[in-house]
């Protein structure tokens, strides 16, 4: 008759110790982890980035969308006509100032986005040098800084549709046909927005932009879209 020896495994001291190796390598993974994340050059290029995806993805996208919309009337003098004639209710023009409303939202707000993105990344990088300006944090600001009116404007949008409890900026459309042997053969279609509707607001716009205002009748929507979008990319450029 043959013995049968049990073999034994590992006494229990050595699972103990094994797992505490193992939770030690874990944490010197987590802590190496958290070096990486927080190195100086990794925090730049993170801030680079989100910076680059906010003016491509979100704040380009919204300004082209927005422009599309403006520009489709004078592609298409049918529409021009819908959205200027007054004698009676048109679902086509109404339908074209909801969605005009809503991509004027989209891209007020990723313009304020794009501006705070900015902000952050600037802020990131002069923290990192201790807080002492350069010639780059100088020209950054005066850049920032030295935008038109216009871009002012837009920058404030955000907070006059946060004071009127509304964005009812699209106030008006005007139309210029060039015809041709009493046939139209091209449109001019401007979207304007009624400056004494946004300062009948009790809005504070201050200083120069309101000065802007009172002496304009209207804002060109286009105009301003523009440059609030040359203004942004000339700054993170």
């Amino acid at each position: 008759m043959n013995e049968h020896t049990e073999t034994q495994g590992p006494p229990p001291e050595f699972w103990e110790q094994l797992r505490a190796e193992q939770e030690e390598h874990l944490r010197a993974l987590r802590d190496a982890e958290q070096r990486i994340y927080q190195h100086p050059y990794n925090l730049i290029a993170r801030d680079v980035a989100a910076l680059i995806d906010c003016l491509r993805d979100v704040f380009n996208g919204n300004q082209m969308e927005l422009l599309a919309l403006i520009d489709a009337p004078s592609r298409d003098w049918r529409l021009s006509h819908e959205l200027t004639q007054n004698v009676e209710r048109s679902i086509v023009a109404e339908r074209y100032n909801s969605e005009l409303s809503r991509r004027l939202h989209n891209f007020v707000t990723s313009a304020y986005t794009v501006a705070e993105c900015a902000k952050a990344a600037w802020t990131h990088r002069l923290e990192r040098h201790g807080g002492v300006k350069d010639k780059a944090d100088a020209e950054f600001t005066r850049l920032k800084m030295s935008g038109p009116v216009e871009v002012d404007i837009v920058r404030d949008l955000r907070r006059y549709s946060q004071h009127a409890g509304r964005l009812t900026l699209v106030q008006g459309h005007r139309s210029h046909f060039t015809m041709d042997q009493g046939q139209t053969t091209s449109v001019t279609h401007t979207v304007v927005l009624s400056s004494s509707s946004m300062l009948d607001e009790n809005f504070d716009w201050k200083s120069e932009k309101g000065a802007y205002l009172e002496t304009h009748e209207d804002v060109v929507l286009r105009d301003v879209v523009r440059a609030q979008a040359n203004h942004w990319f000339l700054v993170n450029d």
